[in-house]
């Protein structure tokens, strides 16, 4: 089958026809697994954001940057998982996946809004005057 050819391409070191595994077509996926979700995260920030995934032991694996101005990653992820996204290393969202909410779902990387809610009870002037 074509699993054999693949294999036997990585195996002597040349190059497969399609190098990134990630990127295999859909039918030769194995079954979709029910707790799968198809997460695009899109920067609506002025600032390039990073996207980390908080892994079980609590340490922080960077997934990849986006840039700003509506750029978007795209990844496969599980029900649970929790991503930080951070731009200039400060946290600036928590987003965790909820798998009840489809197994596809855009996340659009915006200004914070509970630090405005929190902080002053609704005002939105800034604490710089």
């Amino acid at each position: 089958g074509k699993t054999s050819v693949f294999s036997g391409y990585v195996l002597s070191g040349r190059e497969a026809p399609k190098a990134d595994p990630f990127f295999v077509e859909a039918e030769q996926k194995a079954p979709r697994d029910p707790m799968q979700v198809d997460a695009t995260f899109v920067n609506m920030m002025e600032k390039d954001a990073n996207l980390l995934w908080n892994a079980h032991d609590g340490s922080k694996m960077e997934v990849g940057s986006i840039k700003a101005g509506e750029a978007s990653l795209g990844i496969q992820t599980f029900d649970a998982h929790v991503f930080d996204v951070q731009i200039e290393g400060k946290t600036v969202q928590v987003i965790k996946i909820d798998r009840t909410k489809g197994e596809e779902q855009k996340f659009e990387i915006r200004q914070s809004a509970s630090s405005e809610t929190e902080d002053n009870g609704g005002s939105t002037d800034k604490d710089e005057l």
